[in-house]
C-alpha cells in the first residue's frame, strides 16, 4: 500500500513538475511573440517612411524639369522600384503581426 502512495506521489510530482516546465515554456513563447510584435511594428514604420520618401522622390523628379528624359525615366523606375519594395515590407509586417497575434495568450 506505502508502495501505491509512493507511486501516486512520485507521479504527481513528475505531472507537477512538467506543468510548471510547461508554464515557463509559455510564458518564453509569449515575451518572444511580443518583441516579435514590437519589431514588426518598426519594421512598418520603416516601411512607411521608405514609402514616404519614393513619393518625395517622384514628386522632385516630375517638377525637375533640366533632367533629361532617361536619367528622368531611371528615376522613375527606381522610385517605383522602392515603392514596391516598401509595401512588400509592409505587407510582409502585417503578415507576421497577425501570425503573431494568433499566438498571443
Amino acid at each position: 500500500m506505502q508502495s501505491t502512495t509512493e507511486s501516486i506521489a512520485r507521479s504527481a510530482d513528475h505531472q507537477r513538475t512538467g506543468a510548471e516546465r510547461m508554464a515557463a515554456a509559455m510564458a518564453d513563447i509569449h515575451q518572444s511573440m511580443e518583441q516579435m510584435v514590437q519589431a514588426i511594428g518598426v519594421i512598418n514604420e520603416i516601411a512607411q517612411q521608405t514609402n514616404l520618401l519614393s513619393l518625395n522622390a517622384a514628386i522632385e523628379a516630375a517638377q525637375d524639369c533640366t533632367r533629361t528624359a532617361s536619367a528622368t525615366q531611371e528615376l522613375a523606375h527606381t522610385v517605383q522600384e522602392v515603392s514596391r519594395t516598401a509595401q512588400d515590407l509592409s505587407n510582409m509586417a502585417e503578415h507576421l503581426a497577425s501570425a503573431a497575434r494568433r499566438f498571443q495568450v
